[in-house]
C-alpha cells in the first residue's frame, strides 16, 4: 500500500515536472520544452513539434515505443536522470540522501506511463488534448494492477497555439484497493485537481478534495485528507521569488478496534515564502498560520508565526543557486560545499527575527483543566563576528484548574520573559563545519568520537571568546492559587539578570566536571527580585510556606516591595550582601 501512496506522489510529480512546469534556470527542463512561437501553425507542423517533443524525452531516461499513430508507452530505463532533473526544479536537490536516491531509482525502474494524443483536439487548442497516466511495472501487485491498467491514475494535459502547456488537469480518482496479503485496504478520493500554467515559473495549483485511507481486517486504520487546497507559485527563478498557500482544512485520523477514532483537524492553514534579491542582498520571509487545531480534548485557536533573514550576502545565494542547478554525482561531496555555504549565510551581519501569536491554547487532561489565553512573542538576532540576541514574550492569562471544581484553580496573569544575549562567539559557521564532516562518516564509533570531539571544541571556542546574556524581565502582574478552600496570592512580581563569562583559557575535559567548575571564578552576575512584601508576609504566615519566613529575614525593603539584590562574584553567591553559599 505503500507504494500505492509513493506512486501517486511521484506519478504526479513526473506529469508536473516533464510537461514544463518548474523553474527557467534549470536548464535540463528547458530543453524538454521544444516550442514553436508563431501565431499560425499548420495541423502537419504542430504534430512534428509534439512527437520531437515526446522524442526528447529519451534524452532523460525513457525508452518510448509508439504503439499506434495516437498513443506511445514510456518506460523508465534510467531513473536517476529522471529523479535530478525533479530534485532541481523543485529546488530539492539536498532533500534525499544517497540511501533514498537509490530506495527511490529502485521503485520508479521500469515504470511504464501511457501518452495518448487526441490530434484533433490538440490541432485546435481544445482541453485534455493529451492523456498522460501511470501504468506501473511488470511486477505491480494484483490489488493495483487493474487500477492501473485502467489508467486511472494520470492527468489531462491542455496546450495552446505556440504549443505550451496551459494546464494539466488530474483525474478524478474514487477507488479503493485490496491486498490479500496484507489484509489491508486502501481507499483514494481525488476530486478536482488541477494546476493553471502561466509559464515555467507561474503557475496556481488547485484541488477540491484529496483522501487516502488504509484500513486492516481488525477496523484499525489511517487517514489523510484536505479539502479546497490552493497554491500560488511566483518565481523569476530557481531559488528567487515567492509562493502561498492556503488551505481551510487539513485533517488526520487514527483509529483503533475497540478504541475509536482519533481525528486532528487543522483549519485555516496558510503559508507564504519569498526570497527577494535586492541590489547586494537578499532577504528571504516565511509566515505559517493556522486558524484553529481541534483534537480529541485539545482546541488551538489563531497560531500565527514569521519569521524573517535579511542582509544575506547575494553572492553567497548565487553560488548555492549555481550548484543546485549543476548537481554532480558526488552527493557528500555537494552536500558538504552547501552545508559550508550555509556557514558563511551566517555571518557578515545577517538579522534573523521572528514574530510568533497565538489567540488560546485549551486542554483537558485527566480532570484538569490547562489553558493559555493570549500570547504574543518576538525575537531579533544577529550573526557577526559575535551573536546578539533579544526576545520579548507575554501571556495574558495562564490558567490550570480543576475540572470538576472550578474553584481549586492555579491563575497566573500577564506573565513576562524577555532575555537576550549581548556577547556570544558566533558558533554557527563552526557547527556547519562539523556537521559537514561528521554526518557522512560511515564507521558510527568514529562518527561519535568526531561529535564528542566537535562538542568539546566549539563549547570551548565559546567559553574562551566569553559571554554576556541577560534576563531583562522575567514576572507576572498577578499569581493566585486555590485549593480545598485555601487561597493564596502575589500581586506585581519582577525578576531581573545579567550574568557576564570572562574571557579565559580553559581547558575543557568531558570526562572531568571539575573543569567545569573552575569557570566559576570567571563568572559575574547582577540580579534583582522584588514581590510585594505585604503578599509575602501573608504567605509566610501559611503553615505550608513558613520557611518564606526565613526569606523575608533577608529582605531589603523599598517602598511596598521586598528587594533582594544577588550578585555572584569570586565563586560567592550574595544575597543582599549575606554569603549564600
Amino acid at each position: 500500500m505503500k507504494n500505492i501512496f509513493l506512486s501517486t506522489v511521484v506519478s504526479s510529480a513526473l506529469i508536473f515536472g516533464v510537461t514544463g512546469c518548474g523553474n527557467d534556470k534549470d536548464k535540463s527542463i528547458s530543453t524538454l520544452k521544444v516550442q514553436k512561437e508563431v501565431q499560425k501553425v499548420s495541423s502537419s507542423d504542430r504534430k512534428n513539434i509534439l512527437e520531437n517533443k515526446i522524442k526528447s524525452y529519451a534524452e532523460y531516461g525513457f525508452d518510448i515505443n509508439k504503439t499506434s499513430s495516437k498513443n506511445y508507452i514510456f518506460t523508465l530505463k534510467e531513473p536517476k536522470k529522471v529523479i535530478e532533473t525533479l530534485l532541481g526544479v523543485f529546488n530539492l536537490n539536498f532533500s534525499l540522501d544517497n540511501q533514498d536516491r537509490e530506495e527511490l531509482i529502485k521503485l520508479l525502474q521500469d515504470t511504464k506511463f501511457n501518452v495518448n494524443v487526441d490530434w484533433d483536439k490538440y490541432a485546435s487548442n481544445q482541453p485534455h488534448s493529451i492523456e498522460v497516466a501511470l501504468l506501473g511495472k511488470k511486477d505491480n501487485h494484483k490489488s493495483i494492477d487493474k487500477f492501473l491498467k485502467d489508467k486511472k491514475l494520470g492527468a489531462y494535459l491542455t496546450y495552446d497555439m505556440q504549443d505550451k502547456l496551459t494546464k494539466i488537469d488530474f483525474k478524478d480518482i474514487e477507488d479503493k484497493l485490496f491486498n490479500a496479503d496484507s489484509n489491508k485496504t486502501a481507499y483514494i478520493n481525488l476530486k478536482n485537481t488541477f494546476i493553471d500554467v502561466k509559464s515555467t515559473t507561474v503557475y496556481d495549483f488547485k484541488s477540491q478534495k484529496f483522501e487516502f485511507k488504509i484500513a486492516d481486517e481488525f477496523n484499525s486504520s489511517v487517514e489523510i485528507g484536505y479539502k479546497d487546497a490552493e497554491c500560488n507559485v511566483d518565481k523569476k527563478s530557481l531559488l528567487f521569488g515567492s509562493q502561498k498557500c492556503q488551505i481551510p482544512n487539513v485533517y488526520f485520523v487514527i483509529s483503533e478496534d475497540g478504541i475509536g477514532a482519533n481525528k486532528i483537524n487543522l483549519n485555516g492553514i496558510t503559508t507564504l515564502y519569498s526570497l527577494i534579491k535586492k541590489n547586494s542582498k537578499v532577504s528571504e520571509d516565511a509566515e505559517f498560520g493556522i486558524k484553529s487545531i481541534d483534537f480529541k480534548d485539545t482546541d488551538i485557536k489563531d497560531i500565527k508565526v514569521s519569521i524573517n533573514l535579511e542582509n544575506i550576502d547575494a553572492n553567497i545565494m548565487k553560488q548555492y543557486e549555481d550548484m543546485i542547478t549543476n548537481i554532480s554525482d558526488d552527493y557528500k561531496s555537494d552536500m558538504k560545499k552547501v552545508l559550508l555555504l550555509a556557514g558563511k549565510i551566517y555571518q557578515n551581519g545577517v538579522v534573523l527575527k521572528y514574530n510568533a501569536s497565538m489567540n488560546s491554547f485549551k486542554l483537558l487532561s485527566d480532570g484538569v483543566n490547562f489553558e493559555i489565553d493570549g500570547y504574543n512573542g518576538h525575537g531579533e538576532t544577529t550573526f557577526d563576528n559575535n551573536i546578539t540576541h533579544s526576545d520579548k514574550s507575554i501571556i495574558n492569562n495562564i490558567i490550570v484548574s480543576d475540572s470538576t471544581n472550578a474553584k481549586n484553580a492555579f491563575v497566573l496573569r500577564n506573565f513576562e520573559f524577555n532575555y537576550g544575549i549581548r556577547d556570544l562567539y558566533n558558533f554557527m559557521p563552526e557547527v556547519l563545519e562539523s556537521i559537514s564532516e561528521i554526518q557522512f562518516e560511515d564507521n558510527a564509533t568514529k562518527a561519535q568520537m568526531a561529535f564528542n570531539d566537535s562538542v568539546i571544541g566549539i563549547a570551548e571556542d565559546i567559553v574562551h571568546n566569553g559571554l554576556n546574556v541577560y534576563i531583562d524581565a522575567l514576572g507576572f502582574d498577578n499569581m493566585t492559587f486555590s485549593d480545598a478552600g485555601a487561597r493564596y496570592s502575589l500581586d506585581k512580581t519582577h525578576f531581573d539578570l545579567d550574568v557576564k563569562l570572562q574571557k579565559n583559557d580553559l581547558k575543557l575535559d568531558a570526562n572531568n566536571p571539575m573543569t567545569s567548575m573552575m569557570l566559576l571564578s570567571y563568572l559575574k552576575a547582577d540580579g534583582k527580585f522584588v514581590v510585594p512584601a505585604k503578599d509575602l508576609q501573608t504567605l509566610a504566615q501559611k503553615p505550608e510556606l513558613a520557611m518564606l519566613g526565613m526569606l523575608m529575614m533577608m529582605a531589603k525593603l523599598e517602598g511596598d516591595n521586598a528587594v533582594f539584590i544577588i550578585k555572584f562574584e569570586n565563586g560567592k553567591l550574595l544575597v543582599n550582601g549575606q554569603p549564600m553559599m
